[in-house]
């Protein structure tokens, strides 16, 4: 599930985005752990020693599937504290099973272990260390069939993030699928032989539609309404992560936003800037403000929203208050993830009770959907925009910067500012 936490490298973002695919809910302990070690490991010493062994088992958890023999890809990575990524690769033997010899033990390095069946790739439940005089680790890789039905495909969670920029509201999402079957829904194939798995709506009148960070440039196709994802979800909680930002434009005192969902979804967490706009929505209860990188930002909850019930969301910018994009109003930074995150009081408050640690891991997520235009088809899915709507939001992000820096006196702002609203307007 990409930017990464804590400005984690671009490498152990890969790492993070592979790790979605593991069959488990802990990913973001294992990042931060990832993230720890890199802070600590100039103070630790280095010592070399190639006597280690990863061996394991790669089994499949589809109820009637294939027994698995010989000739599996099974790739090895390795991360060092100073974030390069290392990757060996072997196959399976006639038994399923598969060993890397020759490894380094050292305290530093942490190895995790990748299968790839049907096409799909799937990664150990954990991450391995070798112990102190340990030379010997074992892990199990669950594969799966596969699927074109997505009927037990549910959004885990979605996240969204809205900020005020005077006339100028962005909003930044981020997606995280999972699949309740014992099968990777892996979609089905159009005739050029490209498969589309998740169908992502996007909303009606959008500007400046962007991609999150460290998805590669073929993997989504625009279509009418939206985008559709090529990844496969694997069966389990938090597998397949989609994120991206749009901007609103004002047309009166409030922006109505209606969020369209193609599949279910569990747990919907919106959190608003502070100052600068406020909510009104009768599918979302506010749960408080939550600081986040001393920013502050009222979080609501909601469930039940799906395909047959879009989320319907009125904000208001308070006039004079706003955020600047060039003055850190987003959380931090980002690792590529995967998450955790349906209407009855019990469930509501089931949320409330993991909200801190959701909404914290929602703002890891939330600021690389901010900072790379979509390539190729992509940049103009469902929005008025395309290429003239971004070059204008560059431009009023320079302008604000500009002005914060006192570069920019405020008649000359006010008067470049309107010019580029009266342009995004007319688009």
């Amino acid at each position: 599930m990409g930017e990464s936490l804590m400005h984690l490298s671009s490498r152990h973002a890969s790492y993070a985005a592979a790790s979605l695919k593991r069959p488990t809910t802990d990913w973001m302990v294992r990042v931060m752990v990832v993230a720890l070690l890199a802070v600590l490991a100039p103070a630790l010493p280095v010592r070399a020693q190639d006597a280690g062994v990863v061996e394991g088992q790669v089994m499949n958890g589809t109820e009637g599937g294939a027994e698995i023999g010989a000739g599996i890809p099974v790739d090895l990575y390795l991360f060092d504290a100073s974030l390069e990524e290392q990757v060996l690769t072997t196959e399976t033997d006639a038994d399923g099973r598969f060993a890397f010899e020759g490894l380094d033990t050292s305290a530093l390095l942490e190895y995790w272990v990748e299968a790839t069946y049907q096409g799909v790739s799937y990664g150990a439940a954990e991450l391995l260390q070798f112990a102190e005089g340990e030379t010997a680790l074992e892990t199990t890789v669950i594969v799966y069939e596969t699927t074109e039905d997505d009927s037990e495909v549910r959004l885990d969670l979605v996240h969204i993030f809205a900020e005020s920029f005077g006339e100028v509201l962005r909003i930044s999402e981020t997606h995280l699928f999972g699949s309740s079957g014992d099968r990777a829904y892996i979609g089905e194939e159009d005739a050029g032989g490209r498969r589309g798995t998740v169908f992502v709506p996007l909303p009606e009148g959008s500007v400046g539609f962007a991609l999150g960070e460290g998805f590669p440039e073929d993997r989504f196709a625009a279509v009418d309404g939206g985008l559709m994802d090529s990844e496969p979800v694997r069966p389990g909680t938090l597998m397949s992560e989609v994120r991206f930002s749009y901007h609103l434009m004002a047309s009166g005192r409030t922006i109505s936003l209606e969020r369209s969902f193609a599949y279910p979804v569990t747990n919907l967490t919106v959190l608003v800037a502070q100052p600068g706009l406020s909510l009104a929505s009768e599918q979302v209860l506010s749960t408080g403000s939550q600081q986040i990188q001393g920013r502050q930002y009222e979080v609501f909850v909601g469930e039940n929203v799906g395909p047959d019930l879009p989320l319907q969301l009125e904000f208001t910018p308070v006039e004079g208050i706003g955020v600047s994009p060039g003055t850190g109003g987003m959380p931090g930074g980002q690792v590529p993830s995967g998450g955790s995150a349906g209407g009855s009081q019990g469930p509501l408050l089931l949320v409330g009770v993991v909200l801190a640690l959701v909404v914290v891991v929602g703002a890891v997520i939330y600021a690389a959907t901010t900072r790379r235009p979509a390539a190729g088809g992509g940049a103009d899915a469902g929005s008025t925009s395309g290429a003239k709507a971004s070059s204008l939001l560059a431009e009023l992000a320079d302008l604000e910067d500009a002005f914060e820096a006192g570069e920019v006196d405020e008649s000359s702002y006010e008067r470049q500012r309107a010019e580029i609203y009266a342009e995004l307007k007319n688009l």
